[in-house]
């Protein structure tokens, strides 16, 4: 599966901004250090100067912003969810800034491997940026992601299947007609061309795809679950 696409933009302050939230001098000065370690692949600088600028400005959206991308610099993407969800609670009167919080918050759980809460960031940054290539570009990766797992589970079924055939079985499917014995594709689809209605559709699909995997991993589970000891 590729990796998500990731806007992961951090945002520096300067004095005198115009900008929604106020930053005290010292928050100011601590939040532009995390950053400029964050710019320099110090992670962990820039998660202590971001920590100090929080410890200042405990509300400030824009500081989660930046804590939630050191998080997943650091690949802790479980962390990073967690500072972009209350990123984008704080910053509910500033659209850009709650954009960029609910697309990486999809990022982040994307990488965390909680594909049904990577939906609902996704739907609700498309909400706000209704024709966001960016977003659409994530949805298309998971759903290219999403159907890939899907092929190889089958694939999985199919050996198992295969297994249990009879030599007659065999030479019955060799019989068949081409379309029989050909292999399901993903249909690709251009994310920059599609209405916002087009994507609400393909998440739609991409979550019933999501609960049909966990479905036939929680089935397989049961199959290979050891049974009761022969006496």
């Amino acid at each position: 599966m590729r990796l998500l696409w990731s806007v992961a933009f951090l945002f520096p302050v300067f004095a005198g901004s115009t900008s929604a939230w106020a930053f005290s001098a010292d928050s100011i000065r601590e939040n532009n250090q995390g950053v400029e370690e964050l710019g320099k692949e110090n992670p962990y600088a820039g998660y202590r100067s971001l920590v100090k600028a929080l410890e200042k400005d405990p509300f400030n959206p824009i500081i989660h912003l930046n804590l939630g991308i050191a998080f997943l610099v650091n690949k802790e993407p479980a962390k990073a969810v967690k500072s972009f969800s209350t990123a984008a609670r704080l910053s509910e009167d500033d659209p850009e800034s709650q954009f960029y919080a609910l697309f990486n918050g999809g990022v982040a759980s994307s990488q965390a491997g909680d594909i049904e809460s990577a939906l609902k960031y996704y739907q609700a940054a498309l909400d706000l940026r209704p024709d966001s290539n960016e977003v659409k570009t994530n949805i298309e990766l998971l759903w290219q992601g999403q159907s890939g797992q899907g092929e190889g589970q089958g694939k999985g079924d199919q050996n198992n299947e295969d297994k249990e055939k009879k030599p007659s079985e065999d030479k019955k499917d060799q019989n068949r007609d081409g379309p029989y014995d050909q292999k399901k594709q993903p249909m690709p689809f251009k994310s920059k061309e599609l209405s916002q209605q087009d994507m609400r559709k393909i998440l739609e699909e991409i979550k019933n795809q999501e609960q049909k995997i966990r479905a036939q991993e929680n089935e397989q589970g049961r199959k290979e679950a050891p049974h009761g000891k022969d006496w």
